[in-house]
């Protein structure tokens, strides 16, 4: 193309004569004749872009297009400039390169979401409890920043990662003050201090092999001792049930005591089975207890 409009205009055509051989547009009032569609660059590599149809579709391919690493779960910000290529006369009668509509573009890579190790789903459980993320009251996790910027943070209830997203604080993006997005980071949030959420309780879509279940399962199994002993009875624990081997003829009432006495996530059970009766005449009977 540049070869053929440098050949006619030596040939002494004019560019609004070229630009109509040659169905380009061409800019009378600046003289500009456009080559078509749109250079990027970001400092490193021009790329042109000739179906383009703005500077920021061009500055969106330009990155899309380009490597830039890991973003170790946080947004990238790239600044790309943007222009059309164009052809102009100089006052030499020689044809000039000329940037016409140049612009800078900030371009932003969010960071994909990181699996929830926790889920049995792999999705992470969003939410942002006081008790957890901090804040006022009213509005947990949000704060303002300088300006007109905001973050807020909210956790997973299963594993506690934390996501924290910011707004730029002057109301308008730059490549050091831009929206963006993070996880994980010092508002992480510990499985002791999700057990305490939790409170005992399994929340829902939690994978039976994640760190907070099995924390759950230890402070479960020291829950049920602790009460089983203040009731006064032996226990042996298995993983996730207690036996506790009482007289028979006291069965049904050591399990309504129990009952009475264990948190709501357990369950005590009697089989119907019981000992032989020994030479004191007394028969034992095992009553499980499950969580």
């Amino acid at each position: 193309m540049r070869a053929q409009i440098k050949e006619l205009h030596a040939d002494g055509y004019a560019l609004g004569d070229i630009a109509a051989q040659l169905g380009l547009e061409y800019d009378a009032s600046e003289g500009l004749l456009y080559l078509g569609g749109w250079v990027a660059d970001d400092g490193n590599c021009e790329v042109e872009y000739p179906h383009a149809d703005s500077g920021r579709e061009a500055a969106k391919d330009y990155v899309s297009d380009g490597d830039w690493g890991d973003s170790d779960g946080e947004t990238i910000a790239i600044e790309v400039m943007a222009w059309r290529p164009a052809l102009r006369v100089d006052d030499d009668g020689d044809l000039t390169d000329e940037r016409a509509d140049e612009d800078s573009h900030l371009v932003t890579i969010e960071p994909d979401e990181p699996t929830c190790e926790a889920a049995e789903d792999g999705a992470h459980r969003w939410a942002s409890p006081h008790v957890l993320v901090g804040g006022c009251d009213s509005n947990p996790g949000v704060w303002g920043g300088q300006g007109c910027g905001v973050t807020s943070v909210d956790v997973c209830l299963l594993c506690g990662l934390s996501r924290t997203q910011s707004t730029a604080s002057q109301g308008y993006e730059t490549v050091h003050d831009h929206d963006s997005t993070q996880y994980g980071g010092d508002s992480d949030v510990s499985v002791d201090d999700l057990l305490q959420y939790h409170d005992g309780q399994v929340p829902e879509g939690l994978s039976s092999e994640s760190e907070l279940a099995e924390a759950l399962r230890e402070a479960r199994e020291a829950e049920v001792r602790r009460i089983v002993e203040e009731c006064g009875y032996e226990i042996s624990v298995g993983g996730i049930g207690a036996l506790v081997t009482v007289a028979f003829k006291v069965v049904v009432d050591v399990m309504d005591e129990l009952t009475m006495a264990l948190p709501d996530y357990c369950s005590v059970n009697y089989d119907g089975n019981s000992s032989d009766v020994d030479s004191d005449g007394y028969a034992t009977a095992d009553i499980t207890i499950e969580w």
